[in-house]
């Protein structure tokens, strides 16, 4: 099994443990929009180059579901509601990102 495909499966086992139908997760993966289709009824962003987390009110884990090297206080700050997101230092400190979160 490839590798997105595995973390698809802990991603929709992950949501299903926390009471998440999976047509949900397909409604939160991004898709292609057709040509000429109006944004303005949709929440978009730019995209960021970062890391992506799902927080589950508890633990803020990666899709593998191993846990984020998170400081106390910034998950102090997260809400008790689960959260699907991407970590992010700002642009061109991915590098950063990602060694700041892999270590302890």
């Amino acid at each position: 099994m490839s590798g997105k495909a595995w973390s698809r499966r802990v991603l929709l086992a992950w949501l299903g443990s926390l009471g998440v139908p999976a047509l949900a997760l397909e409604q939160l993966m991004a898709k292609s929009a057709s040509a000429g289709i109006d944004p303005t009824p949709y929440l978009v962003s730019e995209k960021l180059d970062g890391v992506r987390a799902l927080w589950d009110g508890n633990t803020l884990r990666f899709r593998s579901c191993r846990t984020v090297a998170a400081p106390a206080w910034f998950l102090a700050a997260l809400p008790k509601t689960p959260l699907d997101g991407e970590l992010c230092m700002g642009r061109r400190r991915f590098d950063e990102l990602s060694g700041a979160v892999r270590r302890a």
